[in-house]
């Protein structure tokens, strides 16, 4: 599909408030049709990783956690921020294992997704970990207080369509899984044929 969509000119882009955890921007932008706008908020926050993780009998580990900006718990799949000079595999190796205790030597990268496209600048990394082992206990941040648990896949599924499971980058993955060994295994199915 061709793109005929024309890019907003940026005129300006002031950084307004600056902290460890993310910058609020106000740029000064002309559209295509030269209207302008001279206060278009977003902001920007670490890039992060988000885990799809397997185990070897096909469950995928969710957890439970509090979230203040929404004041409520939510379902989600392992995540967390990519540290300064860490690359995106590396931070999803360390954020498994941080938050449920469990390795894998099995990666593959499944793409990119944003959570708030209009309002966030940054990236999420989305992986695959398959055969997941758990070898130790998580090592929570001072601030996490989270509830893990292994579903079968087709559980997730059904938690992403009934809502139960409403994060984004948490439910494009878990689809995008599903459809994807769904996919492997029917192309194994038909290779033994």
């Amino acid at each position: 599909m061709k793109n005929s969509i024309k890019p907003w000119k940026t005129c300006k882009d002031t950084i307004v408030f600056r902290s460890k955890w993310l910058e609020v921007h106000q740029d000064h932008v002309l559209l295509p049709n030269l209207v302008e706008i001279k206060d278009f908020y977003s902001i920007q926050i670490p890039d992060a990783v988000m885990i799809a993780a397997i185990d070897p009998e096909g469950n995928i580990l969710l957890k439970s956690e509090y979230r203040q900006a929404l004041k409520q718990t939510l379902v989600e799949l392992p995540a967390g921020m990519i540290d300064e000079k860490e690359e995106p595999l590396e931070a999803a190796k360390r954020e498994l294992l941080e938050e449920t205790g469990y390795r894998s030597n099995q990666w593959i990268e499944l793409g990119k997704s944003y959570d708030s496209s209009s309002k966030l600048r940054n990236t999420m990394h989305l992986f695959l970990a398959l055969q997941c082992q758990k070898s130790q206990e998580p090592s929570f941040d001072r601030t996490e207080w989270i509830q893990s648990q292994k579903v079968p896949l087709n559980k997730a599924v059904e938690m992403v369509m009934d809502n139960t499971i409403c994060c984004n980058s948490s439910a494009h993955t878990i689809l995008k899984v599903e459809k994807m060994l769904e996919t492997c295994y029917c192309v194994k199915k038909e290779e033994k044929r």
